[in-house]
Formats: structure tokens, sequence, C-alpha cells
């Protein structure tokens, strides 16, 4: 192959090295101009929270007539009481049932043998908070309703549940 002397072609092709060079040096430019951050991923794992009867809700005694009675949450010896234990002064939300729920004697199977037990309210209500040792005490009161002029006699007893959770 013959050495080429033509002063034009040795132009263009430096020109062409040249451009290529650039192009490259161009792109590593663009594609070097990064930035970068770190963040942290963190968690606080907390006490459970726990809850514990300490009292029924006691209606007490009843004769056949009997109107409604109401236990109310606020006070008295009557109302249904709670130990709740958690992490220190940490505010909890409180759930009592919306609706009703029956005490029953017997089989239950007939309404005389059936009292029903509904509006359920709780003191604090809502919501409450741990004091800071993690500890705080709920009460909850609820309606008896009248009783049948025709109602068994004996006792009646009928479950609820209370959920406490952060």
């Amino acid at each position: 192959m013959r050495p080429v002397k033509n002063k034009t072609f040795w132009f263009l092709a430096g020109a062409f090295v040249i451009a290529v060079a650039g192009l490259v040096t161009y792109r590593r430019a663009i594609a070097s101009s990064t930035s970068s951050a770190n963040a942290n991923a963190t968690a606080t794992v907390v006490a459970s929270i726990s809850i514990s009867k300490t009292q029924d809700l006691l209606f007490g005694q009843a004769a056949p007539s009997d109107i409604a009675l109401t236990v109310p949450a606020t006070s008295g010896t009557a109302r249904a009481s709670f130990s709740i234990t958690g992490q220190a002064s940490t505010a909890y939300t409180i759930t009592v049932p919306a609706g009703s729920i029956n005490m029953i004697t017997g089989g239950g199977a007939t309404a005389d043998q059936q009292i029903a037990v509904s509006a359920f309210t709780s003191s604090p209500s809502g919501t409450g908070t741990l004091s800071g040792a993690g500890t705080d005490t709920l009460y909850v009161g609820a309606t008896r309703a009248a009783i049948r002029a025709t109602q068994t006699t004996g006792s009646y007893s009928g479950s609820f549940t209370v959920t406490v959770n952060y």
C-alpha cells in the first residue's frame, strides 16, 4: 500500500479523530455529572399494650317489669374496670362494642331468657394516655334493657370485648 500524500485527506482524518475524541470526552463529562446521598433506616420498638379485667360490669338485682338501668362509665362501683399497661406516656385508642350483647340465663333460647345490654361507653372515652409508669385504668359502662314482665328468674351473664391499641 502506498502512503497517502494528499494534505486534504490528512486534514480531514485529523479533524475526524479530534471530533470523535471530543464527543467521547463530552459524553464522559455528561455521564460523570452525578450526585449521591445516604439515608438511615430507623425503627423504635415500643412495649406491647395489654388490657386485663379487674371488675365486671354489675347491673345488680332486678324484678320483672323494672325499667332500663344505665351504669355510667364515669363514676360508681358497678362499672367495669380494666388495667392497661404499655409504653410510658403513650396515647392509645379504646374500642367498646358498638351494638348490643345479650346476657342470658338457662339456654337463652327465648326472649324471656335474654336481657340486652347496649350503649357501651368508656372513661376515658375514645382515647387514653398511659402514665409515665406505663399504666392506666379504663372504666366501661352500658345500659341494661328493661326487664320483661315474663322474664325468667335466674342469674344472667354475657361477655363483651374491650380493645385497646396504639
